[in-house]
């Protein structure tokens, strides 16, 4: 049995976890970035958020409210074997955009060459990755429906093929993000949320980030 026992999401102005009951605004990233450090939600500083693409952000900062929620602590010399997997509608396109853009410009010696670390859809699972010290499964998963059902199956098929006993799920934009925390049932040592198939079912229409956001104030009311 697969349990939710966290979930964090953020969008353009507003941020939240569920379980906590958590729900305030913020007026920008670089804000927001530093009101959860003041918050204690990301536990020590990000020392690459500078050079960071958007899609990196926030899933770092989803990610890091879904951990808090789920009462999962980290540190820099702790390591755990969580996994964290995730989706999005257009993969790295405007990060790939962006590099050819600015190689066009700029050419083979001036053009940046941080930027072309964003060309995976993966890069921004693995900083966040990197930061939480997660060193379970890592892969980006390209849902049908650009939802999060197929995203929470794959979530839960990692723990029940004994891969990990938790995994990270994160549904980013450039924008907005929504992350899930899921746990093996006998693993599970804080309050669960719902079990997978309550969350599947509440959340299998929505497509889109502000659909899912919707869905979820249906849960642990």
């Amino acid at each position: 049995m697969v349990s939710i026992t966290g979930v964090g999401w953020l969008t353009k102005d507003k941020y939240g976890v569920l379980k906590r009951k958590i729900l305030d605004g913020y007026p920008d990233l670089r804000s927001f970035y530093s009101l959860l450090r003041q918050k204690s939600v990301l536990l020590y500083p990000m020392q690459s958020w500078g050079r960071f693409d958007g899609i990196s952000r926030t899933t770092c900062l989803a990610g890091g409210l879904a951990l808090f929620d789920a009462g999962i602590t980290y540190s820099r010399k702790k390591k755990q074997d969580v996994g964290i997997i995730g989706t999005n509608k257009n993969a790295s396109l405007q990060s790939n955009r962006n590099y050819f853009k600015d190689y066009i410009k700029n050419g083979r010696t001036l053009a940046r060459g941080n930027l072309f670390i964003y060309t995976l859809p993966s890069s921004p699972l693995a900083e966040a990755a990197i930061y939480f010290g997660l060193t379970g499964p890592l892969f980006y998963v390209s849902c049908a429906n650009k939802g999060v059902v197929e995203l929470l199956d794959c979530a839960a098929r990692l723990i029940e093929g004994k891969n990990t006993d938790t995994v990270l799920a994160v549904r980013a934009e450039k924008a907005e993000a929504v992350a899930f925390v899921l746990a093996a049932k006998e693993q599970t040592v804080t309050k669960e949320i719902c079990g997978l198939e309550e969350a599947k079912e509440i959340l299998k229409k929505a497509c889109g980030v502000r659909e899912i956001l919707s869905t979820l104030s249906t849960i642990n009311k």
